[in-house]
């Protein structure tokens, strides 16, 4: 079960977040990819981040290839 904090997230969100760079860049265990999923299908706010971070990660990519 998941509390709501103040911010709109909820403890999932803070137990989540670490690993949703993790999942951007590749680095993630399967598992844990596969609960940042789980969690950003429900979850806006962290699929607004993970979109961030993919973002910044393409970005990145385009930078180091010029």
């Amino acid at each position: 079960m998941s509390r709501m904090a103040s911010s709109g997230r909820t403890e999932s969100c803070r137990e989540v977040e670490p690993h949703l760079l993790a999942t951007t860049m590749g680095e993630a265990a399967p598992a844990a990819v596969e609960r940042v999923e789980r969690h950003v299908a429900g979850c806006p706010e962290c699929r607004k981040e993970l979109v961030r971070y993919r973002a910044v990660d393409r970005m990145v990519d385009t930078l180091r290839r010029a």
